[in-house]
């Protein structure tokens, strides 16, 4: 829109100078006898029209720049619409290595001599320090069998918790099974057998006293 408008003054620009040009031709026209019929006056009639249509031209010219430059302005005005993001650029060179951190607050000393360790129940260990802070990652669960009682009498069972029912030994593969063992596969029930039931032994024959 800019080089519109700069184009539009120079068109301008060189309509003056013709202008300028015509009025220098009319002060030396009383020295022109190359053509004795044309008078003075018909000479300078022609001059003053040709002054007038430059003058509406300009008029039209002056006009047509304040339009355009009214233009300018709404748009200058006007916020930027953004365009489609462009493709992904290729990545930029990896930067200067960071200067070395601070060094962090001294640590306890490392020694099995400071730690002791805490049984939370059957299978958790916590390791702790002597002082009794905890130690990062020291909760421990051990995953082995441990005999609770005869089921429907636990009030709490967990995975790997043994319980006895209907004379076999079962065994939790998960924690709170609700289903009774047996009644169903390992993978509904949650309860895997441990130990078979064995076969009822036979009756004994009665004991006679010998007096």
């Amino acid at each position: 829109m800019t080089a519109r408008v700069v184009a539009v003054e120079a068109q301008m620009q060189m309509l003056l100078d013709v202008r300028d040009r015509v009025v220098g031709l009319e002060s030396k026209a009383v020295t022109v006898t190359a053509d004795p019929s044309r008078r003075i006056d018909d000479l300078a009639a022609d001059v003053s029209k040709l002054e007038d249509a430059i003058g509406e031209m300009k008029q039209a010219f002056a006009d047509t720049l304040a339009a355009m430059r009214e233009r300018v302005a709404v748009v200058e005005t006007k916020a930027l619409i953004p365009g489609p993001p462009g493709p992904a650029g290729a990545d930029g060179q990896d930067g200067a290595p960071g200067k070395d951190g601070r060094d962090g607050v001294a640590g306890k000393d490392g020694t099995l001599e400071n730690l002791k360790m805490v049984r939370q129940s059957e299978r958790v260990v916590e390791f702790t320090h002597k002082d009794g802070t905890p130690v990062e990652g020291g909760m421990i669960r051990i995953s082995h069998p441990f005999f609770k009682g005869i089921f429907g009498q636990v009030p709490e069972i967990e995975r790997d918790d043994l319980v006895q029912y209907a004379g076999s030994i079962w065994i939790a593969l998960k924690d709170s099974p609700t289903m009774k063992p047996g009644s169903g596969s390992p993978e509904v029930t949650g309860w895997r057998m441990f130990v078979k039931a064995g076969r009822d032994g036979k009756d004994t024959l009665p004991v006679v006293a010998r007096g």
